[in-house]
């Protein structure tokens, strides 16, 4: 927010940034917006290394919807170059791990849909200095009340 104002949103499309971290420790984060799956594997390759890669899109494995056959699956990320790529676009709290990769979506933080669960998380994710990355689930309290109507 220093740099950018007061908006805690910052578009790092295609740019390779680096974070300190409070001990000290620098962190590398490559963005990658929603794109065509064809056009990801086509540029892909050419992504630089980083510890952690950011990607709004759906992958086939975390969908619990029928996704159809054009959409990216895990074994299309790059994860030979990342220690964890972290996704957004659909609202579930899941994650996997591909290679020594941790991938997978932090979900939402709120009742967006009513297909959702109604189970929030944050997702704590911590590279530790052995570079395996750990993964903790907090738990979120909704702060609405939910009403259920057919």
């Amino acid at each position: 927010m220093q740099e950018n104002g007061q908006c805690a949103i910052y578009d790092i499309d295609f740019q390779l940034v680096s974070m300190k971290a409070r001990d000290g420790k620098e962190y590398t984060i490559y963005g990658v917006p929603d794109m065509a799956p064809d056009d990801f594997r086509t540029r892909s390759p050419e992504f630089p290394e980083a510890d952690f890669m950011m990607f709004h899109t759906l992958i086939k494995d975390f969908a619990a919807f029928d996704a159809g056959d054009k959409v990216l699956k895990v074994e299309d990320l790059p994860t030979d170059k990342y220690k964890a790529i972290l996704l957004g676009d659909i609202h579930v709290h899941k994650y996997m791990r591909k290679d020594d990769c941790l991938v997978g979506y932090p979900g939402s933080t709120e009742l967006c849909s009513r297909n959702e669960s109604v189970e929030k998380f944050v997702s704590l994710i911590t590279l530790e200095d052995s570079g395996r990355i750990t993964l903790d689930s907090l738990p979120l309290k909704l702060n609405k009340p939910i009403i259920a109507e057919d």
